[in-house]
């Protein structure tokens, strides 16, 4: 009789703990749920939250962790966060790399590094001040280059020839010196024609923009004179002149630099008006 009861009353007590354990379970199981609706916006200020909620995840265990109805919102977001803290640390290293060259010409890729982060995650780079220092500098010598790379120079009109239907051609031919130290492999001049008022006007195909390269090797700092001459075709009674709108140069090296309208010099008998 009593050995019954005992046996009884041990079922019961075992059953009582299952059932404890059970509602346990499930309480951890919404608690973590729960959290994975409060991650919200994942970016890499929410990295100790997100990593938080990841270790309330894996102390679930092995057997409760399937019961967790959004853990797939929680991998997408683990995912995301080492990704944001991936794309950090290229910026860093990008940034901490030039910092230490001082080479102007990785500025550029660093900072496009840069600026593809979010804002939240650029406050976690590093010594950025002083990169946006060097970039300025750099930026400023680059601009003082350019504003040393050409003066165009001399008369570039060959001849001017009356067509048909009141269209012009004019022969040019390109003169101008090389105010760098470096040898120049080829050169493109970009130009425009104008009215007497100065406003840009069509050729006579139409374009606002005719381009004449020169495959013509340049020493440095030597004037030049290209051996062959360029057509513009405008209407005769609106052409009144040209403009050259800017300059390309490829050094003999394969660098190359770009020279804008306020960038080049001019030379006698050239104006800016």
């Amino acid at each position: 009789m009593f050995l019954v009861i005992g046996v009884l009353a041990l079922a019961l007590l075992g059953g009582g703990l299952a059932l404890l354990r059970t509602v346990s379970d499930t309480q951890a199981v919404e608690r973590v749920e729960w959290a994975i609706e409060q991650i919200g916006t994942v970016d890499i200020n929410a990295r100790e939250r997100v990593e938080g909620i990841e270790r309330m995840y894996l102390a679930l265990g092995v057997d409760l962790r399937p019961r967790v109805r959004n853990a797939g919102v929680l991998d997408e977001a683990i995912a995301q966060m080492r990704a944001t803290v991936q794309a950090i640390d290229h910026a860093q290293r990008a940034i901490d790399a030039v910092l230490a060259s001082r080479d102007c010409a990785a500025v550029v890729p660093a900072g496009t590094t840069y600026q593809a982060l979010p804002f939240p995650s650029r406050a976690h780079v590093r010594d950025h001040a002083a990169f946006q220092e060097l970039a300025t500098k750099c930026t400023d010598e680059e601009r003082a280059a350019r504003r040393n790379t050409v003066r165009v120079t001399g008369t570039w009109w060959v001849n001017g020839v009356r067509e048909s239907r009141g269209i012009c051609s004019y022969d040019l031919r390109p003169t101008f010196s090389n105010l760098t130290d470096r040898a120049w492999a080829r050169v493109t001049f970009t130009v425009s024609g104008h009215d007497a008022q100065g406003r840009e006007i069509p050729d006579a195909a139409g374009s606002t923009s005719q381009y004449f390269t020169l495959d013509e090797g340049v020493g440095p700092g030597s004037d030049h004179k290209s051996r062959s001459t360029f057509t513009l075709r405008y209407d005769c009674a609106t052409f009144d002149g040209f403009t050259i709108r800017r300059v390309e140069v490829l050094f003999a090296n394969g660098d190359t630099r770009t020279a804008a309208l306020d960038e080049i010099q001019l030379g006698s008998g050239w104006t800016k008006d």
